[in-house]
């Protein structure tokens, strides 16, 4: 009846009502909405944001012809109730695998601009897919399909983008600063030679660091079990070596490890300087640091941290030894780092190591 009275005369209806110009654009506004060809039950937002986009956007929409007031309220509840994020590790595998490079690469701007971040995940399903990877057929991918007869992925992909990009108390690979400063810079420059997700050299560096960690742990593991099969790095079974844990307290006690030794070289400048004068202690702090930052090429690469980080570093049994179960815990990792820097430290200082450290080893008979 209103409607009717509103439409034969508006200014009666106006002033029979004792309207206020704002209750009167309220109602306008309630009539525009109501005679328009549809309702937006949810997605109001995307929906404002895409009509002021400068460009034109297309909107994927579910619709429901004729719906009710109730059934509109049914679906939103539903909608908003119900809802799931999709798992970050689907996201990774469905960029990673089910696009070309060229459409990767047209894609990546767009993604940036929405504040996506893709290239961790790029770099995940790199690590898991390429066999030059030393975590090859070893990461859980979601679209994988069914593995290759006897393979059982067990490492999870988040592990992988953590190790690249560091969190949960882990330093990253290719963001840690420190690392970059002290132990890259003084060979690899400028930084996005370094880490450019394109064709930046952390990938090989990466790659060739926990290769060489697997072969030389593999290499221990048979002479300590006087076993020429056994395997501390195996794609087909986890071990102490190959949990995430254990990889994300390893590498970061490489990346200090590697820092110091530089940062032990710049602190003896002032000593130098008392004897060789400032010139020529600065020529040889730059010397003696180049000597102890990342070498040029990647075989010099492998072959340094093996004779200074790996066969005087955590030794073998430390891995090979049961553990106790609990250490994937705040207080479980603190332990384990504890007793991984110490194993360490003694062996860089010649000391005999033993596994006797409750908190971390078990002490069942097997």
């Amino acid at each position: 009846m209103q409607f009717v009275q509103m439409a034969h005369d508006p200014s009666w209806f106006k002033g029979f009502n004792k309207l206020t110009d704002q209750a009167v654009d309220d109602i306008v506004t309630s009539l525009e909405a109501l005679c328009r060809p549809a309702l937006v039950v949810d997605g109001q937002h995307r929906l404002f944001g895409a009509a002021n986009c400068d460009n034109e956007i297309w909107l994927p929409v579910v619709a429901l012809p004729n719906c009710s007031w109730a059934e509109q309220i049914y679906q939103f509840v539903v909608i908003n109730e119900k809802a799931q994020r999709v798992e970050t590790s689907l996201l990774t595998d469905i960029f990673g695998s089910s696009l070309t490079r060229s459409e990767q690469h047209s894609l990546r701007t767009k993604l940036e601009r929405s504040n996506v971040h893709v290239e961790e995940r790029i770099a995940a399903v790199i690590a898991a897919r390429d066999a030059n990877s030393p975590f090859y057929d070893m990461v859980k991918i979601k679209l994988e399909g069914t593995p290759p007869a006897g393979v059982q992925p067990y490492i999870p992909e988040s592990t992988i983008r953590t190790l690249i990009e560091g969190g949960r108390g882990t330093l990253g690979w290719r963001t840690d600063d420190n690392f970059f400063e002290h132990y890259i810079e003084p060979t690899i420059s400028p930084r996005a030679e370094w880490d450019s997700w394109t064709s930046g050299r952390w990938r090989e560096y990466w790659f060739a660091f926990w290769r060489t960690v697997a072969d030389f742990y593999n290499q221990q593991a048979q002479v300590e079990m006087s076993d020429p099969a056994y395997l501390l790095w195996d794609k087909n079974s986890l071990t102490n070596l190959t949990k995430s844990v254990t990889m994300r307290l390893f590498q970061q006690l490489f990346i200090e490890a590697a820092v110091n030794r530089v940062r032990q070289v710049k602190q003896s400048r002032d000593l130098l300087i008392d004897v060789v004068g400032e010139e020529r202690a600065d020529e040889e702090i730059a010397s003696r640091v180049k000597a102890v930052s990342i070498p040029p090429t990647v075989d010099d690469f492998c072959s340094s941290i093996r004779s200074w980080f790996l066969q005087k570093g955590v030794p073998v049994r430390f891995f090979l030894k049961p553990w106790r179960g609990s250490l994937d815990d705040a207080q479980g990792q603190a332990d384990l780092r504890d007793e991984m820097e110490k194993a360490f430290t003694y062996s860089q200082e010649g000391r005999r190591y033993h596994t006797r450290n409750v908190n971390v080893f078990s002490t069942d008979e097997e």
